[in-house]
């Protein structure tokens, strides 16, 4: 035991000067505990594994993948996805970010990625996502608009991203190309190609098509139609009473 003893203000405290209890006896005892149940077991144990999988997914990345995704940062930062007048506003994680956001807007018209496929693909982290689309969804910027899908007694669903910012809807649509216009109503195809190289093209026909068959290449003429001018084949034995 302890030499120490307890001063008299500790003593005139209720924490000391409390009666004791039969209560307080079982649980030094450990006889007023209740017993373990399965439920509680299998509650700890899921508990346990989520934090074993979170430290898991939480290791430090080795050399190799760090350069990985530096180069895919790099990449997705300095892309053509967006103005430059506006990519001068974000930091180049942001941009990374916004640039993956906004190839999924020019594919499908939305982007429904969540969070951590941004980042995995943008080369960032998910703080870098959430601080790219909170500052590009601001009233201040307004150059996104991301809804929200809640989901009552489970988990939500990913958020609708679209871009709203005229000049970067404009830039998109220019960046698609020439090639990816649909085509008109007839089904010719808007080629200028193809219109300036038509008459070679028919001229190079028909000197295959004389070279291959002189005779079908001559020009055909019309032959004399028979209501008129001709006289029936079973005329011809008849003479001139047929003619009378």
């Amino acid at each position: 035991m302890s030499d120490l003893q307890p001063s008299a203000a500790l003593l005139r405290t209720r924490l000391v000067s409390r009666p004791v209890y039969e209560r307080d006896r079982k649980f030094e005892n450990g006889e007023g505990t209740r017993p373990v149940t399965q439920s509680f077991l299998r509650q700890a144990a899921s508990i346990a594994a989520d934090k074993v999988l979170k430290q898991t997914a939480r290791r430090r990345p080795t050399t190799e993948e760090r350069e990985k995704e530096v180069a895919r940062r790099r990449a997705w930062g300095g892309g053509s996805n967006m103005p430059a007048h506006l990519r001068a506003k974000y930091t180049e994680a942001e941009r990374a970010a916004l640039s993956v956001i906004a190839e999924q807007c020019r594919r499908k018209g939305y982007c429904d990625l969540c969070i951590k496929e941004i980042a995995k693909i943008a080369g960032i982290g998910r703080t870098s996502v959430q601080n790219a689309i909170r500052k590009a969804g601001s009233k201040t910027m307004a150059h996104i608009s991301v809804r929200e899908r809640p989901q009552q007694g489970g988990v939500s669903l990913t958020n609708i991203i679209k871009i709203i910012c005229r000049d970067w809807l404009g830039w998109i649509g220019r960046a698609i190309g020439f090639k990816r216009l649909s085509t008109s109503e007839t089904g010719v195809k808007n080629s200028l190609s193809k219109y300036a190289e038509t008459p070679k093209m028919a001229f190079e026909r028909e000197c295959i098509a004389a070279f291959r068959d002189p005779i079908k290449a001559l020009p055909q003429v019309e032959k004399p139609s028979n209501q008129w001018g001709s006289v029936p084949r079973w005329a011809h034995g008849l003479g001139g009473a047929a003619h009378g």
